[in-house]
């Protein structure tokens, strides 16, 4: 679930998968869109099937840029040697509807915060957030929730994090900040 711009979007993960979109501007919300999805889950049965080492979806969330648009984003992982990819689509924009998902190769200049739903602005004169990548949660049994990690979009492949001078450790307790300046 994601709340932008007076709007929410809602990935419901029940047996019949939907998206809806409900406007919350006006005195009373109305739903503006639905839409049915496939997803997919890693359902992992017994040991034998981590020998296997193939793709397997075992996250899909929803995700709204800064321009206002509806990316679905399954992250997908090999069980056995525990490798992350992402694979990104687009279905919604706020101009219409895709009759059929595009599949998103690039961000452009936003970076996505998998775990809150939400694209940012990457500037290059900032340090710290990097245009074209992926910032989400590794663990696996969700115990540390403190293991950020970067995938880069455009080389398809895990990055470090930045390290802060005088420290050989990461980010010790993860907390995203994100500013709203607005002027009146």
């Amino acid at each position: 679930m994601v709340y932008k711009d007076h709007k929410l979007y809602l990935l419901s993960a029940e047996c019949c998968s939907f998206i809806k979109i409900f406007d919350f501007s006006g005195e009373t919300p109305r739903e503006i869109f639905r839409c049915g999805v496939e997803l997919k889950t890693l359902w992992l049965r017994g040991k034998a099937f981590l020998q296997i080492d193939s793709w397997c979806v075992d996250e899909t969330k929803l995700v709204v840029t800064v321009t206002g648009d509806v990316l679905k984003v399954e992250r997908r992982r090999r069980p056995k040697s525990g490798t992350v990819s992402f694979r990104v689509y687009r279905f919604y924009t706020s101009s219409g509807v895709f009759k059929k998902y595009e599949r998103v190769v690039s961000l452009g200049d936003e970076a996505m915060i998998f775990d809150l739903g939400v694209t940012v602005v990457a500037d290059d004169e900032i340090e710290g957030i990097r245009r074209n990548c992926i910032y989400f949660n590794r663990s696996h049994n969700r115990m540390n929730r403190n293991d950020v990690s970067l995938f880069n979009l455009e080389t398809r492949k895990m990055e470090p994090l930045h390290m802060f001078d005088g420290s050989s450790v990461q980010v010790s307790s993860v907390r995203w900040f994100l500013p709203s300046f607005t002027q009146t």
